[in-house]
Order: structure tokens, then C-alpha cells, then sequence
């Protein structure tokens, strides 16, 4: 079959928006951020407290790796005051 100028051209437009649909939707089912709130660290609370208080059903170590990587943590020290982006867990 031997296709003209305009059909090549048809051809090439509905291939390349069928693989730009297809990306979109890739990368919008399995990269999402999980939804997050932000939560005031009170006097006495540690990582381990807020992230047992806030997601209970994963492991705390886990969560308090989450916690410092949204928060730009490079230790694990937390003041009263401070508001932190935590996971949204099943609490």
C-alpha cells in the first residue's frame, strides 16, 4: 500500500500523539506523590511519635525516612514549632 504525502503526514501525527497519550499515562498511574498534610511539632515529639502518630499502619522507620526526604531533614532533630510535611496515612 503506498500512501501520499498527506496520508505519511496523518500517519506520523496519530502515531506521535497515540505515544504522547500513552507517556502521560504512564507516568500519571505509578510516579504519583502520595498526598501528604503538614503537621506543628509540639513539645516533646520526635520523628518516631509523629510518624506512629500518622501512619500507623507503615513502619515507622519508613515513614520517618519520608518525613525527613519531604522535609529536607539531614538529621533526625525536630523543634516545637516547627511544621513538617508528613505522609498521609491511613489516620
Amino acid at each position: 500500500m503506498r500512501l501520499t504525502r498527506r496520508g505519511r503526514l496523518v500517519r506520523t501525527v496519530a502515531v506521535l500523539v497515540l505515544a504522547a497519550g500513552l507517556g502521560a499515562a504512564a507516568a500519571s498511574s505509578g510516579d504519583a506523590e502520595p498526598p501528604v498534610r503538614r503537621v506543628e511539632v509540639h513539645r516533646g515529639d520526635t520523628l518516631w511519635s509523629i510518624a506512629d502518630r500518622y501512619s500507623a499502619s507503615r513502619d515507622p522507620v519508613t515513614t520517618i525516612e519520608r518525613i525527613r526526604h519531604l522535609n529536607h531533614l539531614s538529621g533526625y532533630t525536630i523543634y516545637p514549632g516547627q511544621e513538617l510535611s508528613v505522609p498521609a496515612g491511613d489516620r
